[in-house]
């Protein structure tokens, strides 16, 4: 099955496939970035959760569970097991951020091979949609299963949680949402022209 792509395209020339190589290259760049920042989080949670607990309360938990509910050194006190958790789930909280990169370091990468208009492009597309449309439900979720850790181990009774969901949330779940639909309309114009090119 062939799809258009810039070099196949008669009329694109070579000052337009530079730009579009120059254009993937600074996305494909800026893909990298992100993966480099969820990376060295990745790493500065495991050394705050295990070296600087007490630390925890500046990447956000002691916010997100009340923090004037909390006692002197609460987060230094916590099992070591309980701390294990929390870094898995904190780590789940930048997943989604993490897939969504990836996939769109691969969609640039074949942008930069002039490889632009496929149905795997357009799934690529939907699937960084689909991504944003997640990131800020499944952190309220990840927020959750904090919170209830903390209390099944009893770490200091009842753990009072605020949960926000905000206007900015709601603006990315559309966001999200409207690069999804573009996927769709990508990948049905792709295969409309694939139906159309296999009659000429």
């Amino acid at each position: 099955m062939k799809n258009w792509n810039v070099k196949q395209a008669g009329h694109a020339n070579s000052e337009i496939r530079l730009r579009i190589k120059f254009l993937s290259t600074v996305a494909r760049w800026c893909a990298w970035i992100g993966l480099t920042i969820i990376a060295l989080t990745a790493v500065y949670l495991a050394y705050v959760v295990y070296y600087n607990p007490a630390g925890l309360a500046d990447a956000g938990l002691a916010e997100m569970l009340n923090q004037q509910f909390l006692p002197e050194g609460f987060f230094a006190g916590l099992p070591l097991v309980v701390k294990l958790i929390i870094y898995v789930a904190m780590l789940g909280q930048i997943l989604p951020a993490l897939l969504g990169f990836y996939s769109a370091n691969i969609l640039f990468s074949k942008f930069n091979d002039g490889v632009v208009f496929t149905r795997d492009a357009a799934k690529r597309i939907r699937l960084i949609g689909w991504v944003i449309v997640v990131i800020p439900l499944w952190t309220i979720i990840v927020d959750l299963a904090i919170a209830g850790v903390l209390t099944v181990f009893k770490t200091v009774g009842k753990v009072s949680m605020t949960v926000s969901f905000e206007v900015t949330d709601m603006m990315a779940i559309v966001f999200g949402l409207l690069f999804v639909i573009l996927g769709r309309i990508i990948g049905e114009a792709v295969k409309i022209s694939d139906e159309n090119r296999q009659f000429v």
